[in-house]
């Protein structure tokens, strides 16, 4: 059986996943949306260029959050 302790940290990395998920899953439909922009063609060359910039910065931010996430739960964990 968990003690208060135990269950307050499997909590607290069950609303992390939860946080992270939300975030991930935002930054998802970000790079759809701009993917399907860069597709468009009356778009012109500047605007397409600042797309592809901010689509290339959205999978480095998703990478950021998923690095964040595994390092909170091996501090969570104690592994760390």
């Amino acid at each position: 059986m968990f003690n208060v302790m135990q269950e307050s940290h499997v909590l607290l990395l069950v609303v992390s996943f939860l946080q992270i998920a939300g975030e991930i899953l935002i930054a998802i439909i970000v790079i759809r949306v701009h993917t399907h922009l860069l597709k468009e063609k009356r778009v012109d060359r500047d605007v397409a260029n600042a797309i592809s910039d901010e689509r290339h910065w959205a999978y480095v931010g998703m990478g950021l959050l998923v690095a964040g996430y595994i390092l909170e739960v091996f501090i969570r964990l104690g592994v760390v």
